[in-house]
């Protein structure tokens, strides 16, 4: 399975002054999962600049790739960009089902499940937890 995460609202949370800043327990809690079973890509509708800013990270887990703002017209939650996503995701999984966007937005969570790809609406840490033991995927 390829877990697709949304960069800005996921992957950087905002602190108490607005500032964004890395989600360091979600990232932990990634990092704990199985190899041998996940693989992460990232998915955003900010810009190829934004993201390589991001990535500089060495917390960060290893992405086997994904889509930026940069890379398609039309941004989520329009389908255009799932197929993109799922285009370069291609080679990592057999079936659109094996993805599953992470996004803090419902309109994008939607959007993924229209296109057949899984869907969180990412809220915290624990909840993530709950749907992937929800879900047989732990």
């Amino acid at each position: 399975m390829v877990i697709a995460l949304d960069m800005t609202g996921v992957v950087l949370i905002k602190d108490e002054k607005g500032e964004w800043m890395i989600n360091h327990e979600l990232i932990t809690f990634l990092k704990s999962l199985p190899k041998e079973k996940f693989q992460f890509a990232y998915f955003t509708n900010s810009s190829d600049y934004w993201l390589n800013r991001i990535l500089r990270n060495p917390s960060l887990p290893v992405f086997v790739g994904g889509v930026t703002g940069d890379d398609i017209k039309r941004k989520k939650p329009h389908p255009e960009s799932y197929e993109t996503l799922l285009k370069v995701l291609s080679e990592h999984v057999s079936s659109r089902s094996e993805v599953l966007l992470v996004d803090d937005f419902p309109e994008n969570v939607d959007g993924s499940e229209k296109v057949g790809m899984k869907g969180f609406l990412y809220r915290d840490v624990d909840g993530f937890k709950r749907y992937l033991e929800k879900e047989g995927l732990l």
